[in-house]
C-alpha cells in the first residue's frame, strides 16, 4: 500500500513524539529496570520503523520533494535531529 504524502507525514510526527516520549520513560527509570528494558526495546523497534518508513517515502516522494524535505518526513528538521541525538547521549551515559 502507498501511502500519501500526507500519511507519511502524519506518521513520522506520530513515530517522532512516541520516540521522546520514550526517551522521557528511558532518563525517569532506573536503568536495568524491566521499565528502562522495555522502553529500550521499544525504541529499537520505533528506529526500525522510522528507517523502513523513511526508504518508502524516499522511493515514492524524492524525485518531487528532494533530499532535505523527504529527511525531515520521518526524522523532522536539522534542529529536532539534534535534540534527539542529545537525547540519545544521556540515555547512554
Amino acid at each position: 500500500m502507498n501511502r500519501s504524502l500526507d500519511e507519511h507525514k502524519q506518521l513520522g510526527t506520530l513515530l517522532r513524539n512516541f520516540r521522546c516520549s520514550l526517551f522521557d520513560v528511558l532518563n525517569s527509570s532506573q536503568k536495568g529496570s524491566p521499565s528502562h528494558r522495555h522502553a529500550r526495546k521499544a525504541l529499537k523497534a520505533i528506529d526500525s520503523l522510522r528507517c523502513e518508513m523513511d526508504e518508502l517515502a524516499y522511493i515514492d516522494f524524492f524525485n518531487e520533494l528532494g533530499h532535505p524535505a523527504c529527511a525531515e518526513i520521518y526524522y523532522g528538521a536539522r534542529l529536532d535531529r539534534e535534540k534527539e541525538s542529545a537525547s540519545a547521549a544521556e540515555v547512554t551515559k
